[in-house]
Parts: structure tokens; C-alpha cells; sequence
């Protein structure tokens, strides 16, 4: 799947591997977004916030390119259909609610 977002590939023991896809399929989510989590996590670990703040050469984040809304601010528009005698949309009930 393309994407715009910055990319790493990381090589797992057999093992890790299995682990990761464990918690992927428990968390149901995709196996990069458990990998994208699991190095957020790391991140918050004191030793590595430690080394973040030391570092001598930081990176600054880029401006994301990505615009999209976040799910929980997602709101679906309702489902229309036009008739052929007028051009105005018609709100559609689902069958099962009628």
C-alpha cells in the first residue's frame, strides 16, 4: 500500500516475529501499526528517553503530509440516492429499518 509516510524495515528472529504477530492479531491491527506502537512504547522507556534528551545530533519531526481526520472526529454523511424525477438527494432508510 503506498504511502507518504517515512518508512523502516526491520528483520525479526523467527521468534520476535511470532510474538509481533501475536500481539497484532490480539490487538487487531496490521502488523505495522503493532510495530508503529511497540516503538512509541520504547520511546516512553526511560533509558531511551534518557539517550533522546543526551543525544548530541536531533532530528526535528517533519510536517506530516497526511491530512486526514482522526476516526473518533470522523462523522459519515447519511446515504442519499437521486430519483430520476427530481435532482434533490433523497435520504435512503435502510431495509431493515423498515
Amino acid at each position: 500500500m503506498p504511502t507518504k509516510r517515512p518508512r523502516v524495515q526491520v528483520l525479526f528472529l523467527p521468534s520476535e516475529f511470532a510474538k509481533l504477530k501475536t500481539l497484532a492479531k490480539h490487538n487487531k491491527c496490521t502488523l505495522s501499526k503493532m510495530g508503529n506502537l511497540l516503538s512509541e512504547a520504547a520511546m516512553e522507556l526511560p533509558q531511551f528517553r534518557k539517550q533522546l534528551s543526551n543525544a548530541e545530533l536531533k532530528y526535528g519531526p517533519k510536517a506530516d503530509s497526511v491530512q486526514a481526520t482522526p476516526l473518533h472526529q470522523y462523522v459519515p454523511e447519511p446515504r442519499t440516492r437521486r430519483q430520476p424525477q427530481t435532482s434533490e438527494p433523497v435520504r435512503v432508510e435502510p431495509w431493515w429499518l423498515s
